[in-house]
């Protein structure tokens, strides 16, 4: 399905999501995401101009009300990022963006008050990942450093603090599929003007301690080439 328009307003209805994209919504220049909507994206949806493709969403502004929800479905394959580009991003009160990898690429991103950019709990699941705990003693996944109650001789450190861009690993697990555990995702922001007074977040799942310990954080990548703002601005 292939939809144009050159703005996109999403308002919330009854049923959840508001809107499940898996097909094609282009021209969508300026899009919002209204008030409690909540929009989720496929691996196969393309939202955005014409510029966009699978994975890369382009717009002119991405506004995200209060309440509202944008969330990435995850692939299959932990290296491939969301890429959203824009010439001004904005996260309202109580606004969410969510997803496994996001790579931000704009002039102008705000995260207001209680708005979130989160990766949680979105990257390696438990078990799995270069640091992941061990499925026996089912000790936290380590990433920068060792994870809880992992002893240093099976300590499993990987990633730079130079570029932190790897995901978090899993802890160790006694059963197949956990749904505790999981290790955080990726958060990585290209801008020239950053105003934060939210949270972006890529913690690590917390443990169910019969089966599974907790998984490490992932990465938040920042770089800002003029100004920074929380509640004083400081340029660069």
């Amino acid at each position: 399905m292939k939809l144009t328009c050159k703005v996109t307003f999403l308002s919330r209805t009854q049923a959840s999501p508001s809107l499940y994209l898996a097909g094609k919504l282009f021209g969508g220049q300026e899009l919002t995401v209204g008030e409690g909507a909540r929009v989720v994206v496929a691996q196969t949806g393309v939202i955005g101009t014409a510029a966009a493709i699978p994975g890369i969403f382009v717009f002119l502004k991405l506004q995200v009300s209060g309440g509202g929800v944008i969330e990435f479905e995850r692939g299959t394959t932990y290296k491939s990022p969301i890429e959203i580009r824009s010439v001004s991003i904005n996260i309202a009160y109580g606004g969410t963006l969510q997803g496994p990898y996001f790579r931000f690429r704009s002039s102008y991103l705000n995260v207001a008050f209680n708005g979130t950019i989160n990766a949680d709990a979105l990257g390696y699941k438990a078990s799995q990942g270069p640091g992941a705990g061990s499925n026996i003693t089912l000790t936290g996944g380590s990433y920068g450093g060792c994870g809880g109650e992992t002893s240093l001789q099976y300590c499993k450190v990987y990633g730079t603090m130079a570029r932190a861009t790897s995901f978090g690993s899993g802890g160790g697990s006694s059963v197949v599929n956990s749904k505790f555990g999981a290790g955080g995702g990726i958060v990585e922001v290209h801008v020239e003007k950053l105003i934060i007074n939210g949270m972006i977040s890529s913690s690590g799942g917390a443990a169910d301690n019969s089966t599974t310990g907790g998984g490490s954080g992932g990465s938040v990548h920042l770089s800002v080439s003029q100004q920074v703002c929380y509640i004083i601005c400081s340029r660069l």
